[in-house]
């Protein structure tokens, strides 16, 4: 079910800008509704009352008057992430404005609303709407943000593109194990950032790309330990019951990248390449890879188009009578 809301733009509501912008930002007034979130009664997970559909937005929840702005590319599927992070103890920061919110989110998610700010088109920038509500709704001053910019990497619109390297170095120290115990990571391994990674499973071998901006270690833990807590988001895809089965993954560290553009647009390029050749546990393209990675769809199809010989020179001893029957 879509979610439709109703808008009204008010010239006059302006917010002061940061010291260093000379342009002043407005936000849209929308008639916001509230919906509750709740703990399940079956199975004790948070939920929404927030209706299905709702892709690219701005959020925002509140309790009792403190408030958490964001942003995401697909509402359902971060909504699900929140409830998983509230319960998983060991993804959540030790100490913040975030781990304030998550801890009081898994207390008492009933004391909580959540609301659909603004729906963002695909073509539309997200991050100016986030930092105009941060501002307007004081989610610094007096909520769970602890920046006005809001969170998560930035897309640089001036970094180079992604260029496949002519070869993927597959040295011990770019690989390790993620078994029934947990992964084993080596030192090299386990502290990269911003790093596109294949994970083989040993018996069935079938493959997941994915990609990080944490720590690696974090991330493949995740993946680890999500699979053997219900609660967690991806706790029934593929990839978690193969670990939950006891499956040996071979991860290998594909790219390192040195901007998110070049992450994303690597991923993407990755899971293509993979998906060729090997059926893959990925259920998607990769981050945004539709919104921001159209570049490496092209480069895809143009590494996957055939090469075209030039026609062959004409001998000078072909005779005109050749060369009729040769292009006939």
């Amino acid at each position: 079910m879509s979610l439709e809301i109703k808008r009204k733009l008010d010239p006059s509501d302006s917010i002061l800008p940061h010291k260093k912008q000379k342009k002043s930002k407005t936000v849209e007034k929308v008639e916001q509704v509230a919906y509750p979130v709740f703990r399940s009664p079956t199975s004790s997970r948070i939920r929404f009352g927030v209706p299905k559909g709702v892709g690219r937005a701005i959020y925002r929840f509140e309790k009792m008057g403190r408030k958490y702005v964001g942003k995401t590319e697909d509402l359902d599927r971060r909504l699900s992430k929140y409830s998983s992070d509230a319960y998983l103890s060991d993804q959540r920061p030790k100490a913040g404005k975030r781990a304030q919110f998550l801890q009081d989110l898994q207390r008492s998610p009933g004391k909580f609303t959540v609301s659909v700010l603004k729906e963002v088109d695909p073509e539309e920038d997200i991050y100016q709407p986030e930092e105009a509500f941060i501002q307007s709704e004081e989610a610094v001053e007096k909520g769970y943000n602890t920046n006005r910019r809001g969170g998560g990497p930035k897309i640089e619109e001036d970094a180079d593109p992604f260029v496949p390297p002519e070869k993927v170095v597959t040295t011990p120290e770019r690989q390790f194990s993620m078994k029934s115990y947990g992964p084993e990571m080596t030192p090299t391994t386990s502290r990269i950032k911003y790093v596109v990674y294949l994970a083989i499973d040993q018996e069935t071998r079938k493959r997941y790309v994915g990609s990080c901006t944490r720590e690696n270690y974090k991330r493949i833990r995740e993946h680890f330990n999500g699979a053997f807590n219900p609660n967690y988001e991806g706790y029934n895809r593929p990839m978690s019951r193969a670990i939950r089965a006891g499956h040996e993954m071979k991860v290998s560290i594909l790219y390192e990248a040195d901007s998110y553009k070049k992450l994303l647009e690597a991923e993407t390029f990755y899971i293509q390449k993979e998906k060729e050749k090997h059926p893959l546990f990925n259920g998607n393209n990769g981050r945004k890879a539709k919104e921001n990675c159209s570049e490496v769809a092209n480069l895809v199809a143009e590494l996957a188009k055939p090469m075209i010989l030039p026609p062959a020179k004409e001998s000078s001893n072909e005779t005109a009578l050749a060369r009729t029957l040769r292009f006939n």
